[in-house]
């Protein structure tokens, strides 16, 4: 469940990572994405046994009114929180949730929602350095319905521009910026050869018209971008 109240409705690329990972270990997933659909919620929350929660504090009021919901409707299954809020605030999260994730959470995701984890954990991972290591984003996730998503940008004429994640936090620290507060000042990328590999992709499977690189700093290494545009 991605939750609702921003003006910003992109790809949420991130649950995409997620989703890949369980698919590869046959989990069924279903996202509920609030912040483009604000009555969203999946068709039967019965038939799914862990509820994961993506939170960012100018949306996590939504957050409260998800495990309200869940409550009026007698949900029995575990309960995670992850994102910046969860990251920065865990103890604003009510004990209704089962785990709270801290950080990066592809490598986690899986034993998670399998069970190896005690109930209210607060679960802490580490960065993950080689991001081309990771599979494709599941793009499926986003397009599997029609949904209210924002695919254009400002001075392109392209219907279809999707937005794509290649790099992770920023190696400055820049005093009104809390990026180094949620991810740290490690920042790590994709390779220019992945970027490529998953733009094709795009083009193929989606025939887009365009690429809106949406990270916090696209140009921290100049000789990817060289070598990208190369």
């Amino acid at each position: 469940l991605l939750t609702g109240y921003s003006r910003e409705r992109r790809l949420p690329s991130g649950l995409g990572f997620l989703s890949a990972m369980l698919k590869q270990r046959g989990h069924s997933v279903e996202l509920a994405d609030r912040l483009v659909d604000a009555d969203a919620w999946p068709r039967d929350i019965h038939a799914f046994d862990f509820v994961g929660v993506h939170t960012t504090t100018p949306c996590y009021r939504d957050g409260l009114n998800v495990l309200e919901r869940l409550k009026a409707e007698g949900y029995r299954g575990r309960i995670a929180f992850g994102g910046p809020h969860t990251a920065l605030y865990p103890d604003t999260v009510p004990p209704q949730v089962d785990y709270l994730v801290q950080g990066e959470a592809e490598y986690l995701i899986c034993d998670l929602v399998e069970g190896a984890y005690p109930a209210n954990s607060l679960i802490v991972t580490p960065r993950i350095r080689d991001l081309d290591a990771l599979p494709q984003v599941d793009y499926s996730l986003f397009m599997d319905r029609p949904r209210s998503y924002e695919l254009v940008v400002p001075f392109f004429e392209g219907r279809r521009v999707f937005n794509m994640t290649t790099s992770r936090s920023c190696p400055w620290q820049c005093t009104f910026c809390s990026t180094k507060a949620i991810w740290g000042r490690l920042w790590t990328r994709h390779g220019p050869e992945r970027i490529i590999d998953d733009i094709r992709y795009l083009q193929n499977s989606y025939q887009i018209d365009g690429i809106y690189f949406r990270e916090d700093l696209f140009t921290a290494d100049k000789k990817r971008v060289h070598e990208f545009c190369e």
